[in-house]
């Protein structure tokens, strides 16, 4: 039976776990309570903690003691045979509901037999409850297994009739394909929770779910839907800080990046690297601990346990380590697909084909199979493969994967960040759809010569007065380049290169169909000949290898294209923006006018220790933002001195622990927003008076402060002093210039 933790109050690590999942699991809650009897359908991607989600549910169901009974069931390989899942279905089903209808969580926990469930039955369920004890007991009825199984999953339908009614969670759907017997079931359950008085949850992984409701065998018209998806990166981290902060486990934002990045943000990855961590008793401060820890945990941790379960399930007794070893063929002996054929003659059963691919470690296209793109599926397999088939110690298989890993770290991470940085031309080339947009948005030529350096207010302004337009073409479908031409993959991200295929004019023919290919291109200053010829020639090949005659290219580069550069874009048809360009674009696109068009603020962050003068360093690093944003010299003058004096306010006054200061400057248009925290003793806003005071150099400071910067206040902090100073930046002809 899974683990029901009913009335126990959740610990540190049970909420750290359910990190980023604070909307489905309200939704849920919602659907539970609102009584309307629809049932509803959750999908989720592998590994994202889905199970949590909903046992979270049913803790918070049982605990509010409400009318309806919750009940938790999770279909498992190990079953078999949907007979011997509708048995333990019906046996959890009856403890859970007396558990709940006594109030007692300990009945569950002591797993009592059936007949003892009949005892400790309330008196209003005991005839409903004693029918379906005594229909458990029989060895066979007339209607064989198959009755059996409707008869066991109907209960809570029985228990509804009789005034019992239930809310019934019923997860790893998927599991179902192993089962003898398995392939029917979810019709079964389609047909019986179909009914208007149905409170059921039915939940599997996406894959699963998707192809059994496309099929009909899911048919539930009516139901409603959620999607439990992975992570963002965002969120993926906190889940990192929050469970290694519960664990106890000292760490860093380095160490959270690569953790999150190599791991894919999976939320059951996450948690299984920091469960080694914490058995270990290891830290996870840096690149080699992080490495450490998942290399370990891939060796003889919940890493490499989450592969060798899946795998183990679909694959015939003794079998396991040769799907591990088609898997390493794949990933590092450079064969992209193997037969079908190689793996079915080592599975249980035809169905544990796709059992596989709804786990999402292979692709079954074309009577081919590939394996999913997943660094730690290819580091599982490798370290398997070693293990078992070229029994080499499993030390030295960790030592090998750690020193991999360390070499790859920094370019895994550089990737990840130009990813992040990426402006997605993919999605750009969605939205195109026959809008006719200023020349200069797209033709980085125009766009030098007219615009570049200009106020942006103005620049924005003049381009969209201006009537040199450029007609786009209906796009209706874009994606990755990388989709239909995989070498260039080796190249450039996926999300920095793309393929879209549209008609100009919205004229469905021929010879107004076209493709784009566009990809976002590195360049530290304008990109060169050399460079713009390259990419031109790879876009090509895509196009050539896809048989399209008709096509046109789009670069974008950081900083726009030399004038060699624009001659070659020139010559091949192409287009080429820079990055400026292509967010205004987007912009446009999205709001349909260039108004309100300004870019995200740049932010700078800066640490340095109390003493010896290291305020100066900030200063100096501060004049060099402001100087770029246009201040005048007065201004940053004020600025550097303000900044000055609160660092010596913070060195002075706040019995610092660690003896820093943080400055944390926001460059917006107009305004510079310079922000001097530190941790140790926590004051107040000084009240005027205080200010005033010649005898102390705090109030001295603070009233210097006030008298140069356009605005200052304090923020609350629990731990030390925070203090804000703004500076408007004026216009040229009142700007202060010495």
């Amino acid at each position: 039976m899974s683990e029901l933790v009913h009335d126990r109050a959740p610990s540190a690590s049970d909420a750290a776990g359910l990190t980023g999942r604070d909307r489905e699991l309200g939704l849920l809650r919602e659907h539970a309570k609102a009584g309307t009897g629809k049932a509803l359908l959750v999908s989720s991607a592998p590994g994202t903690g889905a199970s949590q989600v909903l046992s979270a549910l049913y803790d918070q169901l049982f605990q509010a003691r409400g009318d309806v009974a919750p009940v938790y069931f999770r279909f498992r390989p190990s079953d078999l045979t949907a007979r011997a899942a509708a048995e333990r279905f019906l046996h959890e089903f009856l403890i859970q509901v007396v558990a709940f209808r006594r109030g007692e969580s300990g009945i569950a926990a002591s797993f009592p037999e059936m007949r003892e469930i009949e005892v400790m039955a309330p008196a209003a369920d005991e005839t409903w409850i004693g029918d379906l004890v005594g229909a458990s007991g029989a060895d066979t009825d007339l209607n064989g297994d198959a009755g059996f199984v409707a008869r066991a999953f109907a209960a809570p339908q029985r228990a509804g009739v009789s005034g019992s009614a239930c809310f019934v969670i019923l997860d790893g759907l998927e599991n179902t394909l192993l089962l003898e017997g398995g392939s029917k079931l979810t019709e079964l359950l389609g047909r019986i929770y179909s009914t208007a008085e149905s409170r059921v949850a039915l939940s599997g992984l996406r894959g699963f779910i998707e192809e059994e409701t496309n099929r009909g065998r899911l048919s539930l018209p009516s139901a409603a839907r959620l999607s439990i998806e992975e992570l963002d990166f965002e969120s993926a981290g906190k889940l990192f800080e929050r469970m290694a902060g519960a664990a106890g486990i000292e760490h860093s934002q380095q160490a959270r990046d690569l953790a999150v990045t190599v791991l894919g943000a999976r939320t059951e990855f996450v948690k299984a690297l920091v469960a080694r961590a914490a058995e270990t008793g290891a830290p996870l401060r840096n690149f080699k601990d992080v490495l450490t820890c998942y290399h370990e945990s891939l060796m003889n941790g919940r890493l490499g346990g989450h592969f060798d379960e899946i795998l183990q399930s679909a694959a015939l007794p003794g079998r396991r380590t040769e799907l591990v070893e088609l898997i390493e063929a794949m990933t590092a002996g450079g064969r992209p697909t193997t037969p079908m054929p190689a793996w079915q003659s080592r599975l249980r059963s035809p169905e544990a084909l796709r059992y596989l691919e709804v786990n999402e470690l292979i692709r079954v296209k074309a009577g081919s199979v590939a394996v999913f793109d997943s660094p730690a599926l290819e580091d599982y397999s490798s370290a398997r493969y070693r293990t078992e088939v070229l029994g080499e110690p499993a030390a030295r298989v960790i030592a090998r994967g750690l020193g991999e890993g360390l070499k790859r770290a920094a370019g895994t991470m550089s990737s990840h960040y130009r990813k992040s940085l990426a402006i997605g031309v993919a999605d750009i080339l969605s939205m195109f759809d026959c809008q006719a947009v200023p020349t200069a948005l797209l033709d980085y030529g125009l766009f030098r010569e007219s615009y570049k350096g200009g106020d942006l207010g103005k620049m924005l302004g003049a381009m969209h007065e201006d009537l040199e337009k450029v007609k786009l073409p209906q796009i209706f479908h874009s994606d990755a380049a990388s989709e239909f031409y995989p070498n260039i993959s080796g190249l450039i991200e996926n999300e920095r290169a793309a393929i879209a295929f549209g008609f100009e004019h919205a004229e469905y023919d021929d010879e107004n169909e076209i493709l784009w290919l566009a990809a976002e291109i590195d360049s530290k200053l304008e990109a060169s000949e050399e460079l713009t010829t390259f990419w031109c020639d790879r876009l090509e090949m895509v196009a050539v290898a896809n048989n399209i005659d008709r096509f046109r290219i789009w670069l974008v580069a950081p900083e726009g294209f030399s004038p060699a550069a624009l001659e070659v874009l020139h010559a091949r048809h192409a287009i080429g923006s820079s990055k400026a360009q292509a967010r205004m674009l987007r912009n446009f696109l999205e709001k349909g006018s260039l108004e309100n068009g300004e870019t995200e603020p740049d932010k700078f962050s800066l640490e340095i220790p109390m003493g010896d003068d290291t305020e100066l360093i900030a200063a100096h690093s501060v004049e060099d933002i402001a100087r770029k944003a246009g201040f005048g010299t007065g201004e940053i003058n004020q600025i550097k001195t303000a900044l000055v004096e609160a660092c010596i306010n913070a060195a002075e006054h706040s019995l610092s622990p660690d003896r820093r200061i943080s400055v944390d400057v926001i460059s917006a248009e107009d305004s510079l927003t310079v922000t001097v925290s530190n941790r140790g003793v926590r004051f107040e806003e000084p009240a005027e008076e205080s200010v005033q005071s010649s005898e102390e150099r705090r109030g001295w400071g603070l009233k210097l402060i006030r008298s140069l910067m356009d605005d200052v206040r304090f923020e609350r902090v629990d731990d030390g002093a925070k203090i804000v100073m703004v500076k408007n930046r004026k216009t040229s002809e009142n700007s202060a210039d010495g």
